[in-house]
């Protein structure tokens, strides 16, 4: 359920891209929520979400306010991802 649901949101911000400049707080807010409670195999589909939001909205997606709402949860993700790596804090 998890992954279609991204499914459907990467389609609707294809579609819509620039109509969802106002709502961009709000729908970024609820990816970083599930960025905490997606499980491995669920959060692939949210980073390709991600990625086509980030593809479609363009340099919106650097307002301070966005970033601010998702770059931290982001980082930590990947830190515990290399931390955590079987090849060692090193690799990435």
């Amino acid at each position: 359920m998890q992954r279609a649901a991204c499914g459907g949101l990467a389609a609707l911000v294809e579609e819509a891209q620039a109509a969802l400049a106002p709502r961009l707080e709000p729908i970024v807010q609820h990816l970083v929520f599930a960025l905490g409670m997606y499980q491995r195999k669920s959060q692939r589909s949210l980073f390709e979400a991600l990625g086509t939001l980030a593809n479609c909205m363009g340099s919106v997606m650097a307002e301070p306010s966005i970033a601010a709402l998702l770059l931290p949860p982001l980082l930590a993700k990947w830190q515990v991802r290399v931390l955590h790596s079987p090849r060692g804090p090193g690799a990435v």
